[in-house]
């Protein structure tokens, strides 16, 4: 709570008494000036009541305005809940299909220092003012680079055109199936489009597999292990 307080309330242009009256205002709190002048000094620690107020007031986590957690903690500890909720297996074995924390990690801390995109984000020119709207943004950006890459091998050749084989494959989902339960008036909307979107997205698909071929990879889908397509050919034989 010290420092990080007394900076967010001078950021906002505040007062210890603005700041008290918001406090009483928001959630029926009572907490003087000094009281709040203590929090910032690092001499009291609020309520849980009180903190929570707090951080909504300045749009940040908790555990930030308390000095539980920094920016890049948060961002990590975001992206690995977001992860697992997409049922990506973390703390896993990968001969069981899942990923270690290590290589999770280590896939986190690399995007997190090196992506331009999480440097813009929390700019002064980013589209997103609050911290909480950083974060969130942030948090987004990571999981999904770090899902693309546990997705793609490590950015494998293998691993991407087996990655993009998949998104062909899957393109259009429900609005290529057969079984929907239609009115005749959706039949003869989606007879004016699916027919047409199966044919490209099979060209689409036979293209992919040239390219493989011309990469010297070879499509394999009986004996993929773990979704893994395309295996390099040996051209020894």
């Amino acid at each position: 709570m010290k420092n990080r307080l007394r900076k967010l309330r001078k950021e906002n242009s505040l007062t210890l008494a603005e700041l008290s009256e918001m406090l009483f205002k928001l959630s029926d709190l009572r907490i003087s000036p000094d009281l709040l002048s203590k929090y910032e000094r690092g001499e009291r620690n609020p309520k849980k009541s009180v903190l929570v107020t707090l951080s909504e007031i300045f749009k940040v986590p908790p555990l930030y305005l308390n000095g539980t957690k920094d920016v890049h903690s948060l961002i990590k500890d975001g992206a690995i809940s977001k992860m697992k909720s997409q049922n990506l297996n973390i703390g896993i074995s990968e001969d069981k299909g899942g990923y270690s924390y290590e290589k999770i990690n280590e896939y986190l801390e690399d995007c997190i220092d090196n992506n331009p995109l999480i440097d813009y984000i929390f700019s002064n020119e980013s589209d997103y003012k609050s911290l909480n709207d950083k974060l969130n943004q942030a948090i987004y950006v990571v999981s999904e680079y770090v899902l693309l890459r546990v997705e793609t091998y490590d950015f494998s050749v293998s691993g991407m055109l087996t990655y993009l084989y998949l998104e062909l494959d899957h393109a259009g989902g429900k609005l290529v199936d057969d079984n929907l339960n239609l009115t005749q008036k959706q039949k003869d909307n989606m007879a004016q489009v699916v027919p047409e979107f199966k044919k490209i997205r099979e060209n689409a698909i036979h293209s992919l597999l040239k390219l493989a071929k011309d990469k010297n990879f070879e499509f394999e889908e009986e004996n993929a292990v773990s979704l893994d397509f395309f295996k390099k050919i040996d051209s020894s034989k």
